[in-house]
Parts: C-alpha cells; structure tokens; sequence
C-alpha cells in the first residue's frame, strides 16, 4: 500500500492507484473521473497521472461546491 507522511511528501504526479489512496476513492472511480475530465489528469498512452497540486485545487473545489467547507 502506497504511504505517505504528508502532502509535501507526494510525488509530482500520482497514478490512479495513488490518487485513490490519498482520496479514499476507489480506483474505478478515479479513472471515470479522469475519462471524464472532472478531474484534471495527464493521459499517458493508457495510464493517467493525476498532478498533485491539480488535485488538491480540486479536492478544494469540489468540498466548496458541495458546501462541505462552510
């Protein structure tokens, strides 16, 4: 299982295995969101790579959004 300490300690980029990790997403929905373009991702041949300051400014958008952040 991938780990880490914390944020500053995440690779530039992370995998979809990664990125569902850190969210508590599974791993078939990071890919639809990546299909889909909900969530912002590199498409490399038939990998995604999801930049981690991209997603952050997602997570952020999305807690926002949803009024989960008040």
């Amino acid at each position: 299982m991938f780990q880490f300490n914390n944020w500053d300690s995440l690779p530039l980029t992370l995998s979809v295995k990664e990125t569902a990790q850190v969210t508590g997403y599974g791993q078939a929905k990071i890919r639809e969101l990546c299909r889909s373009h909900r969530i912002p991702c590199l498409h490399l041949g038939h990998a995604f790579r999801i930049p981690k300051d991209a997603l952050r400014n997602w997570i952020n958008t999305e807690c926002y959004q949803n009024g989960t952040i008040a």
